[in-house]
């Protein structure tokens, strides 16, 4: 046999090499985990701070929402009160309006009707002033005639303003219409039977102007009348 030959240091030096790449060769995986999805765990697991940095973004994002929906609302309830604002002003000045155009309505109907009734009025007055300067003494017919003349001219004006007269005489007693002045037994008449107007009352359309002061008709007197559950023969004792 030969005797081996002493190795060189550079063949120790290849052996120790070879040796190591066979301890760093990859080995079998495992429990069957893949050595990819191994290493996908291992990222995932040394790399904590991503899913905190992803919670922090959607935080970040939902607080900078926040405000523009504030500053959104703010802006639609600003503009509903500058809105409501608006429309009271607008229903203050219509109010006034309204109240100014009625007084105004009503001065123009007292013009109206004191236009109407200063015609009459004047002639009146000449009527009056005529009479007194006649020399012979007024003439009754003729002072008449212009009375008459001059009371047609008020009427005429308080119907074109749709003023009429009450002519209740035979009618039925109305509080609502009549104002009972005296009331008098009349065997003619059924009691509460308007007998006479004293002073007139007036329509203005289908309203009271004024109620008209009357005389009334009544039945027997109580004192004439027998009592209650008394007996004919006790009522003419009693007379006696």
């Amino acid at each position: 046999m030969s005797e081996e030959k002493p190795k060189t240091q550079a063949e120790t030096a290849a052996e120790d090499v070879a040796s190591a790449d066979v301890e760093t060769e990859p080995t079998e995986p495992r429990d069957g985990v893949d050595p990819v999805e191994a290493e996908a765990v291992e990222i995932t697991i040394d790399d904590p701070d991503e899913p905190a940095a992803s919670t922090e973004s959607v935080e970040a994002q939902a607080e900078s929402e926040e405000p523009d929906e504030l500053e959104t609302a703010r802006a639609e309830a600003g503009e509903y009160k500058d809105r409501w604002m608006r429309s009271a002003a607008e229903l203050d000045n219509y109010r006034r309006r309204v109240a100014r155009d009625y007084e105004q309505q009503i001065a123009r109907s007292g013009e109206r009707i004191l236009s109407a009734v200063i015609g009459p009025l004047d002639n009146l007055a000449r009527g009056i002033e005529t009479a007194r300067k006649a020399e012979d003494g007024p003439d009754l017919e003729g002072f008449i005639g212009g009375m008459e003349l001059v009371y047609g001219q008020f009427m005429a004006a308080l119907e074109r303003e749709q003023v009429r007269v009450m002519e209740p005489v035979g009618e039925q007693f109305d509080p609502n219409q009549h104002e009972a002045l005296v009331a008098v037994e009349n065997a003619d008449s059924p009691p509460n039977i308007v007998l006479e107007v004293v002073e007139r009352g007036y329509w203005i359309g289908d309203r009271v102007l004024r109620h008209a002061k009357v005389v009334v008709s009544k039945s027997a007197s109580e004192d004439d009348a027998p009592r209650d559950g008394a007996s004919e023969d006790e009522a003419v004792s009693e007379e006696e």
